[in-house]
């Protein structure tokens, strides 16, 4: 092999190194955006289920985001890489990056609101309420589920941090709670019958004229009129 044509396959493979290089550098750009793109597009999928679980179980109207911006971004970004040679891409990534990223803000708001909403609401059981009630006769165990459940509920609380299945299950929990709660209404219990059990509680009891006509009959038609005793008190 002459010199002439040594230095030729020499500088053949220099330049071969160096486009081998330039493939690797552009490889590795392409890798760091695909890293980005697929965390972003992680945090939507992430949103999106918890958006499912609220519409499916708290029947929320969430907002859709307009998406027209990061559609056409994206075909640009695909024209561009498919004509790389003649283009820089990154120019295109970068655009359709920032209007991607914007949809995935839009639709996290959007949840987050609806999330904040249902932290407000959570069930507001008076303890002074339960523990009223759960004199009574026949109602202490129904009280005891319900002190249970609802600080389950409410130690559950920090939605934003659940995931799709974690949030599902607060929000079963939660309704768990209103049902319970609803056995337990006021206008069930009137106002007499809680006086008279919140008196009895008191030593030496409640006292006679507490057992007015309509607690007396409250408890006949609970059976629970055969339980009170009358004591008369010597003094």
């Amino acid at each position: 092999m002459t010199l002439a044509s040594r230095a030729q396959d020499l500088r053949g493979r220099i330049d071969g190194v160096i486009r081998l290089g330039k493939a690797h550098k552009e490889a590795e750009s392409i890798r760091a955006r695909a890293t980005e793109l697929k965390a972003s597009r992680q945090q939507l999928e992430t949103t999106l289920a918890k958006a499912s679980v609220l519409t499916k179980q708290t029947n929320a109207s969430l907002k859709a985001p307009d998406v027209s911006a990061a559609s056409t971004s994206l075909g640009d970004y695909r024209n561009a890489l498919r004509d790389a040679g003649a283009t820089d891409p990154g120019k295109d990534y970068a655009r359709f990056r920032r209007s991607f990223q914007k949809v995935v803000g839009d639709i996290g708001k959007t949840v987050e609101s609806a999330l904040e909403a249902i932290e407000k609401d959570a069930p507001n059981i008076d303890e002074t309420f339960l523990k009223q009630v759960e004199l009574i006769p026949g109602y202490a165990v129904q009280v005891q589920e319900i002190r249970r459940d609802r600080d389950a509920v409410l130690t559950g609380r920090g939605l934003s941090g659940m995931n799709a299945t974690q949030l599902s299950i607060f929000l079963k929990k939660r309704e768990s709670v209103r049902t319970l709660a609803d056995r337990l209404d006021v206008k069930e219990i009137p106002k007499d019958v809680l006086d008279f059990f919140s008196a009895a509680r008191r030593q030496p009891g409640a006292p006679v004229e507490k057992l007015t006509d309509a607690v007396r009959k409250w408890l006949e038609e609970r059976d629970q009129l055969k339980n009170v005793r009358i004591v008369v008190v010597s003094r």
